[in-house]
């Protein structure tokens, strides 16, 4: 498996095809796995989630690849990785100078900021608002 695997998401196969009776065996780290695999969550998160070491999750995938019951998700968009973050900064460098690094670093926290206030009402079940008011105690 590659270096990536513990990020790496796994959806269940399409068994509507499979014609065969072949009785399955499974051990209980299996069916933990198999039962927490969403298509949507991470090798690591998975085994975070289930308390199953990450070497204990990494062979159960690999058996319940091999019997047909797990899939690579390969459609799911792609995260964006650290190569991306560098070539934008030195763009914006090029075009607005040596504060580029700055201003990916604040417009980085102003995102995760956003994203766990919007995060946090839907949680709650509160209204959703386009305008973001942060905390008081918020500065930068």
């Amino acid at each position: 498996m590659s270096g990536s695997f513990y990020e790496s998401v796994y959806k269940l196969s399409d068994l509507s095809s499979r014609n065969d009776q072949a009785e399955l065996v499974l051990d209980i780290f299996m069916v933990r796995v198999l039962v927490s695999v969403s298509g949507k969550k991470s090798i690591a998160r998975i085994s975070q989630e289930t308390e199953i070491s990450i070497d204990q999750v990494r062979e159960s995938v690999a058996k319940l690849v091999e019997k047909g019951l797990l899939e690579p998700d390969r459609d799911r968009p792609k995260i964006l990785d650290r190569k991306f973050f560098d070539t934008l900064t030195a763009v914006l460098a090029r075009v607005i100078g040596p504060i580029a690094p700055i201003l990916m670093v604040v417009s980085t926290i102003m995102c995760e900021i956003i994203l766990c206030h919007i995060f946090h009402k839907w949680q709650v079940g509160g209204n959703f608002t386009y305008g973001f008011r942060p905390p008081v105690d918020f500065h930068l």
